[in-house]
């Protein structure tokens, strides 16, 4: 039996992002590189102590976008209110480049696939890892409470510093899908459908009735479309098979690389890591050993 960990580096990314932006423009994005490896993905590595490390990335465009052309739609304009604050341009190629790095230098998964999400990823992962392994998830996004209902993967939520719990991952699910999510900017099933009104349908099984529910001309009622384009966008197992079928032979051909964290260290002046080379080394070698097992 093995333990998997897992981490979100976008959420990861964020965080540090908007915690730091008055020193990452006085500086640069060095502070950044070093924010997320001495203070997230190694911290994270020495508290789990996993056998096998997945670095997970959003790729630049979602397939979800083609799916539904509000998804996300917000963004751009929140980064347009945020441009005095933070250089867009700048931190995308910082985090290009520091995925880049992360796959040439370090004895992890660094996965970024066309199209895919860090969720999708972390969510093929949580289902098709070997069921008894222990998989520990890091990151602040709820959407990923639904993956809870696999056996043995536990969801940490780093701001708060705990375990996330939820007793029903599937009902969990069913709610948000008819909520929507208005971080993604996806809308509810049905205008003034709340929380409550969500728990209402789903604990009363009001719901199974509306979803088979049809129209005048015998399709299924607006209700249940809305409910099916939102379940595609929010389920993490409606992940299209092409689309894991390149997750998956990204994997198969993945090249570990060998641990190179002297020099990289050097490249990239992170003195305060070099100090604590030897610390940084056993956790890589121990990565090593059980990759090759």
């Amino acid at each position: 039996m093995k333990k998997h960990l897992m981490i979100d580096l976008g959420h990861l990314s964020y965080r540090y992002l908007f915690t730091q932006t008055e020193i990452i423009k006085e500086i640069g994005y060095d502070i950044l590189r070093h924010s997320l490896l001495s203070n997230g993905i190694f911290p994270y590595i020495s508290t789990f102590k996993p056998d096998k490390v997945y670095i997970c990335a959003d790729y630049k465009k979602s397939w979800r976008k083609e799916e539904a052309s509000f998804y996300k739609a917000q963004r751009a304009s929140n980064r347009e209110k945020q441009a005095d604050k933070v250089e867009w341009d700048k931190f995308f190629e910082f985090m290009d480049n520091f995925i880049v790095e992360l796959r040439d230098n370090f004895p992890f998964y660094t996965i970024a696939v066309p199209t895919l999400e860090a969720d999708d990823v972390i969510g093929w992962l949580a289902a098709n890892l070997p069921s008894d392994d222990e998989k520990v998830i890091v990151t602040g996004d709820g959407d990923y409470i639904q993956l809870l209902k696999y056996n043995k993967v536990k969801l940490w939520e780093p701001k708060k510093k705990k375990f996330v719990v939820c007793p029903d991952p599937e009902a969990f699910l069913m709610k948000k899908i008819i909520i929507g999510d208005t971080s993604d900017n996806i809308p509810g099933v049905r205008k003034g459908t709340g929380e409550a009104k969500a728990d209402k349908l789903i604990e009363s099984g009001e719901i199974h009735k509306l979803l088979s529910e049809l129209d005048a001309e015998g399709k299924p009622c607006e209700f249940r479309r809305n409910y099916d384009r939102n379940k595609k966008l929010i389920d993490l197992t409606c992940t299209p098979d092409n689309l894991i079928n390149d997750l998956k032979n990204y994997l198969i051909n993945y090249k570990m690389a060998d641990e190179n964290l002297f020099n990289y260290f050097i490249d990239y002046k992170l003195r305060e890591m070099f100090d604590n080379l030897n610390r940084y080394r056993s956790m890589c070698e121990k990565l090593n050993k059980t990759e090759g097992e």
